[in-house]
């Protein structure tokens, strides 16, 4: 696995296809899906069939009925198997007809990162799993996620961002800079620290927070809650936390995010504050501003003086350019 995902994602070669060619193999790549989900029933069916002959036993249903259900099952299974097959087919033409745009109105970065993704020796339209070193955000053992064809369409074409999308952005920026001697930031794993984790798992989540929150200066935590993601970036060797929102009117009381509560139960009392930040003028926005946030702080405020200078001071909406050259940063920074 670890080859393939070196080879997916090294620079690009003079022997590795074309975006061109790599869309030409869709076909032959469907059909050997197909294959395969063949093979998997037919195994479906082979079990079933050799259970329903088994010895009766009291209370065990006879061949007869056994065999009824093989039909049903199988039924169930091909149907799932048509389903996953109709799925990827969509995303996968979804995939080549952005090519066009793409070329037209995308910074270089982003085209290279499309045609690294559909030409990563694989179907384009199946996912990416990721392993996640447990150093990165201070996890107890490794642990894995996967990029779906949905979330690169998503990330393409300015729609809500799924989490993965995040995470992995941390995961590059802390392979970037989180062995340099200069680096005073620690990362949250986004997965774990959800309002949805913080309300039902809590005692995880505490336990989590305990280990992860300690031995850097500052911590970046995107957070989501409900559809909404926000950043707060913890100083606890400061007194202090920042939560930067997006959203206009947004709440600026720490008693709106669950997470803060759990992260003082950790570090102990703080002061927050709501600078600020550029403001999203439509819904989707919030995941490609919380990225810009982290890029800009890790790669620049983190060493400015922080937090005795505060950065942000300006609520204008952040310009296509500057979101397009985020998503090309996110290409450009995934070194699995």
């Amino acid at each position: 696995m670890q080859a393939e995902r070196n080879e997916a994602f090294s620079p690009r070669q003079d022997d590795v296809v074309s975006s061109g060619q790599g869309r030409n193999n869709v076909s032959s790549i469907t059909n050997v899906a197909k294959v395969d989900c063949i093979k998997e029933l037919r195994k479906e069916m082979q079990a079933e069939h050799n259970e329903g002959f088994s010895p009766r036993q009291n209370g065990i249903p006879s061949s007869g009925q056994r065999s009824s259900n093989v039909g049903s099952t199988t039924s169930i299974v091909k149907l799932d198997c048509i389903k996953a097959e109709n799925e990827k087919a969509e995303n996968r033409k979804k995939l080549m007809d952005l090519e066009h745009d793409i070329q037209l109105n995308k910074p270089k970065s982003v085209l290279d990162g499309y045609n690294r993704w559909m030409c990563r020796g694989g179907d384009c339209a199946e996912p990416y799993n990721i392993c996640v070193d447990k150093e990165v955000f201070r996890q107890v053992d490794e642990s894995y996620f996967a990029i779906n064809a949905t979330d690169i369409i998503e990330l393409l074409t300015n729609q809500e961002l799924e989490c993965g999308i995040l995470t992995l952005f941390e995961m590059s920026l802390y392979h970037l800079k989180g062995r340099s001697s200069l680096n005073r930031v620690g990362f949250l794993n986004p997965g774990l620290i959800t309002a949805d984790a913080c309300m039902f798992e809590n005692w995880a989540t505490l336990d989590y927070l305990t280990r992860a929150l300690e031995g850097y200066d500052f911590y970046l935590a995107p957070y989501l809650q409900g559809r909404h993601y926000v950043l707060f970036i913890i100083c606890p060797k400061h007194g202090v936390a920042f939560i930067l929102n997006s959203s206009k009117g947004s709440s600026k009381t720490e008693e709106t995010y669950r997470l803060a509560g759990l992260v003082e139960s950790v570090v102990g009392g703080l002061r927050w504050e709501f600078p600020d930040v550029n403001r999203q003028p439509f819904d989707w926005e919030c995941g490609f501003y919380v990225m810009k946030w982290m890029h800009d702080f890790v790669l620049k405020y983190q060493n400015d003086n922080f937090p005795n200078i505060v950065p942000w001071s300006d609520e204008r909406p952040i310009e296509n350019k500057e979101l397009n050259a985020i998503i090309g940063a996110w290409f450009t920074l995934w070194r699995d």
